[in-house]
């Protein structure tokens, strides 16, 4: 709420422990993102996503910076392995208080994947049920309720709304989870949801659990 208090007391406002904290990965990083950008050829395919991230700003000829690369990789970092974490800790939650649920997703799993192997990403088009769980529990946990904050780059007017610029926006995700009118008893732990009547997975234009993109 008050960012200039870093300065003025780096160490109770807990600041100086951060940016203690976050130094290695910066540190990592910054080597990854230089040793790339050194052998980096256009002429060949991308080997990974700071590759593919040069190529974008040499195809499109846009002024990306390296400071937004870097943010992006940091993002990789805090916001994947802060929701994996979360998302599991949870579905082991509900497993235990859904033992049904838990029985149908382990007979799946060990009817495709067999139980002397972890799964592949390859499975996933088969692991239904399994994925209509993972579905559920970030619907029903709310891993991220109220998702980023977000920064208007410039004044803007949503759906009668005037927003101003440099206003935080933050967009309820718990709402939308919740939501009477778009789930039916939204708060009832039920993967059978993600299916349609032909029993296929579905994946609801609504049902965004981290937030959207390109919500302004």
């Amino acid at each position: 709420l008050f960012p200039f208090v870093r300065h003025i007391m780096p160490v109770r406002s807990g600041y100086k422990e951060l940016v203690d904290t976050m130094k290695p990965i910066w540190n990592f990083l910054a080597e990854e993102i230089e040793k790339v950008k050194k052998s980096f050829d256009p002429r060949n395919e991308s080997q990974c996503f700071i590759e593919a991230y040069y190529r974008e700003v040499i195809n499109r000829r846009e002024p990306f910076s390296e400071e937004q690369l870097f943010g992006i990789c940091i993002d990789f970092f805090q916001a994947g392995s802060e929701t994996t974490s979360n998302s599991l800790g949870f579905a082991m939650l509900y497993m235990l208080h859904y033992p049904d649920v838990m029985q149908k997703a382990q007979r799946e799993l060990l009817s495709i994947v067999g139980p002397h192997r972890y799964p592949k990403l390859a499975d996933r088009p088969r692991l239904k049920y399994t994925d209509a769980v993972i579905n559920e529990v970030q619907r029903c946990a709310n891993i991220a309720p109220l998702g980023i904050a977000h920064r208007a780059v410039k004044d803007t007017k949503l759906d009668g709304f005037f927003i101003p610029k440099d206003a935080l926006i933050f967009c309820n995700l718990y709402s939308l989870n919740m939501d009477e009118k778009t789930w039916k008893n939204p708060t009832e732990f039920n993967p059978e949801r993600f299916f349609n009547d032909a029993g296929e997975l579905t994946f609801p234009e609504y049902f965004i659990p981290f937030g959207e993109l390109n919500f302004f």
